[in-house]
């Protein structure tokens, strides 16, 4: 068994949400920017973040499962190194182009900003998903028919 859509969008927006908490004052002054437009850009990426994540989550843990037969809360150490770097990999192509509108930079900015921010969230995103998983496991069939 997966985790439902549901429990999945509940998973994305807490880890946007922790997200935006701590990387909004952070953007605001490495950037000199106002902290609304630095939480505009946040809450943008955000999103796009949170429709992605689920996505990418569920593909992830199908794949792993057909791979190794493990669900998506039993992730060896290995495994959550690659989920954590492999999203972060993939948000810089919606993260990029929004830090160029929202702050008026270059691609280069941008992508150094980025790739600051992924270092950061890769380290956080294992944590997340390392602590959520203990937290909220997937039910198994028989917990499920309970």
């Amino acid at each position: 068994m997966q985790r439902s859509t549901s429990e999945r969008l509940f998973q994305a927006v807490i880890y946007e949400l922790i997200a935006i908490a701590f990387l909004t004052p952070v953007y605001s002054w490495a950037f000199d920017m106002p902290f609304d437009n630095s939480l505009g850009t946040m809450a943008m990426i955000s999103i796009g973040v949170i429709v992605w994540a689920a996505i990418y989550n569920t593909i992830f843990d199908r794949i792993m499962f057909a791979r190794t037969g493990r669900l998506g809360h039993d992730k060896t150490t290995g495994l959550r190194v690659l989920h954590a770097t492999l999203l972060e990999v993939t948000i810089t192509l919606i993260a990029v182009p929004i830090i160029m509108i929202m702050s008026g930079v270059s691609i280069w900015i941008a992508l150094v900003a980025d790739i600051a921010f992924s270092v950061i969230f890769a380290i956080y995103t294992y944590i997340f998903y390392f602590i959520y998983d203990r937290l909220r496991p997937v039910p198994s069939a028989a917990q499920r028919s309970i």
